[in-house]
């Protein structure tokens, strides 16, 4: 579900360019607008799928949250070509997944919790039993080819 700020955003936007083809932004509209499009993406990504549907695929009906959920889907397909809307892309979908997991380990939670988080700095040794086991198969391996 979107927020219904952001569902209010659409249909204000799209009430602006299509004026005949969305409805009209009222509370239960909005709410139910906010609850049809289950999909969280960044502001900006919702208001470029609406001007996508507004000058490429409005026809002779009414605009549906299907509508502007297959638009907002073609536009994150869109911003993972270009470098600069990808990174926006990432770094929204890498605040969402740290919010989630913040609400699900509460006091638990560290970034570094988070599957897939960058890897902390540190600092590189050669001392430990890791290291020298795989100093020791590499030396056998060596071996046995020769």
């Amino acid at each position: 579900m979107v927020s219904p700020r952001i569902a209010a955003e659409i249909l204000n936007l799209g009430k602006k360019l299509a004026p005949d083809r969305f409805p009209k932004p009222d509370p239960t509209i909005t709410q139910a607008w906010a609850t049809a499009l289950n999909r969280e993406y960044p502001p900006r990504l919702w208001a470029e799928a609406v001007y996508l549907w507004a000058t490429h695929r409005v026809a002779d009906k009414m605009c549906t949250p299907r509508d502007m959920l297959q638009a907002a889907h073609d536009t994150v397909n869109r911003w993972e070509t270009n470098p600069t809307d990808k990174q926006e892309l990432e770094e929204f979908r890498t605040q969402r997944l740290h919010a989630k997991y913040k609400q699900m380990l509460g006091d638990r939670y560290t970034p570094d919790a988070v599957p897939g988080a960058p890897p902390q700095p540190h600092e590189i040794t050669t001392e430990g039993p890791d290291f020298q086991a795989l100093k020791t198969r590499l030396a056998q391996t060596r071996k046995a080819i020769h």
